[in-house]
């Protein structure tokens, strides 16, 4: 790839970088203005909504290094992909937390999982206690078993 093309994809991927700086400074000086706002008019939120605001920010914030994802050129695809999947994971590892209020009912999912394991288990051993288990007229190296 020759030099200039290189220096046209840097002097993209730098504004790019400097959009996002930019946004994220206006969202944070949001963010400041209505936590004193706030505070001078006493104003409460729920936790479960100053926790709904704070998975919105975060999800926000994600899809913005998404998209700045795109604008950054990594030469391996599997650091590409990588990447991409992690950020995913995150996203949704705070949705599922939040939204599905995963984080607040460990006790049913840690005995739905055990309840899985225990399946799997059984099965497992079914599969194993059958294994030399063979139909009748079934021929086993050439002789009947």
């Amino acid at each position: 790839m020759p030099l200039t093309e290189q220096m046209v994809g840097m002097q993209a991927t730098h504004h790019a970088f400097v959009a996002i700086q930019q946004v994220l400074a206006s969202r944070i000086q949001l963010l400041e203005t209505s936590v004193h706002c706030v505070e001078r008019h006493r104003l409460y939120f729920y936790a479960s909504e100053f926790q709904r605001l704070i998975l919105g920010g975060i999800l926000f914030a994600g899809t913005i290094l998404t998209v700045a994802m795109y604008y950054v050129h990594i030469p391996s695809v599997a650091a590409t992909i990588a990447i991409a999947l992690l950020i995913a994971t995150v996203k949704a590892a705070f949705v599922a937390g939040v939204f599905m209020h995963l984080s607040d009912e460990r006790k049913m999912i840690y005995s739905i999982l055990l309840c899985t394991v225990c399946f799997l288990i059984s099965l497992m051993g079914l599969t194993l206690w059958a294994m030399n288990d063979f139909p009748f007229f079934t021929l086993v190296d050439g002789k009947p078993f």
